[in-house]
């Protein structure tokens, strides 16, 4: 029977997959890589490639069975593959959660599934399969470069068509991450971000190397684990980590930092109003305006920090925006200390001096130039 045959292939190519994936294989895997680079991508895509002519098997015998799904499960410890063929009227298709229980878990809406049918079948196969280690291997250029150091972890690939999908609004696959390697269950800070393999990606020499895309995926904001990621598309997903060793503590931490920056930046409305309110009574002259000045640059540093901090972290243009500000404004603080310093000299020991480096517009332009 063609069902029994398709099940005994892809036991078998799941077995080899198993053993190229195992950790004890790693350093062989390693080795193999220098003498054929792309041996990674490879693998990945070849694996994509099963998982689509599954669906094409089981559609093309949906004819001898009756109807109902179709559903075919195998497992191994790096390798799970699930593959169904949803023959069911549209009212009666439900979304689609594999695996039930697990570390990672895709969940396929019925509005997808049905999106599909309409497009291009009467049946439509759903195909699933999770890679172990395998992510650590397509570690790439763009990936280091784009998203940091990357953690080992999983990879989960959900297919419908041999086409590069775009889901409908309402049918954006939900992935859920709790595994992220070795930073599981460790006192470790790290940051995610969803990503899929690109097969397509360039280099900055236009060469077509594949690499890691966020395209297309939104991550949630919530943090911790697990990582949900929706995407409009199906294709080969996992998560990246950049880790930085040793900053524990760090919700304290912004808690400290945050009422720190707020206390001060009272305080500095403060001077600034008692100099503004007292500027023709008690505080008059040169250094008085140098304080005004001083406490106005920090005042602007630290509300850049305080607001542009966090919202510059995955906004490239807002993260240039907010670090140019910050060093401007806080090599303003230094220049006008330095001001200070001038103006101290001159009261207290150049006391008759009339020349140029007491002059208001030397100042304004040492101050803020």
């Amino acid at each position: 029977e063609i069902s029994s045959n398709l099940q005994m292939i892809v036991e078998s190519t799941s077995s080899t997959i198993d053993n190229l994936l195992a950790a004890s294989n790693a350093v062989s895997f390693d080795e193999a890589r220098i003498v054929e680079m792309t041996l990674a991508e490879d693998l990945l895509r070849n694996t994509e490639n099963l998982a689509l002519a599954i669906g094409d098997v089981l559609n093309a015998v949906s004819s001898n069975t009756s109807n109902g799904n179709i559903d075919m499960s195998i497992s191994r410890d790096n390798i799970m593959f699930n593959a169904q063929l949803v023959s069911e009227s549209p009212e009666l298709i439900t979304d689609i959660i594999y695996p039930e229980v697990g570390d990672v878990q895709v969940t396929i809406p019925a509005t997808a599934i049905i999106y599909q049918r309409n497009v291009e079948r009467i049946n439509v196969p759903v195909v699933n399969f999770i890679a172990r280690n395998l992510q650590s291997y397509l570690n790439s250029e763009t990936t280091s470069d784009q998203f940091g150091t990357t953690s080992s972890g999983m990879i989960i690939s959900s297919q419908l068509s041999r086409d590069f999908i775009e889901l409908p609004e309402n049918g954006s696959v939900k992935l859920s991450f709790n595994d992220l390697g070795d930073l599981r269950g460790g006192k470790v800070r790290y940051s995610t971000q969803c990503v899929f393999w690109n097969f397509s990606l360039q280099n900055e020499n236009n060469q077509t190397t594949g690499g890691w895309s966020k395209e297309g995926i939104i991550q949630d904001s919530n943090p911790g684990l697990p990582v949900i990621c929706n995407a409009t598309h199906l294709t080969s997903f996992s998560v990246l980590v950049s880790a930085r060793d040793g900053a524990e503590g760090s919700l304290e931490l912004h808690i400290v930092s945050y009422i720190g920056c707020g206390i001060s930046i009272l305080c500095l409305l403060m001077t600034i109003a008692v100099i503004v309110l007292l500027r023709k009574s008690t505080f008059k002259g040169r250094h008085n305006l140098i304080h005004l000045n001083l406490s106005t640059a920090l005042l602007l540093g630290l509300v850049v920090f305080v607001s542009g901090i966090e919202t510059a972290k995955d906004n490239r243009a807002g993260c240039i925006v907010v670090t140019s500000l910050l060093h401007y404004f806080f090599l303003a603080v230094f220049c006008w200390a330095l001001c200070e310093g001038i103006i101290i000299y001159i009261m207290f020991v150049k006391v008759f001096y009339k020349g140029f480096f007491q002059k208001l517009y030397f100042f304004m332009l040492l101050g803020w130039g």
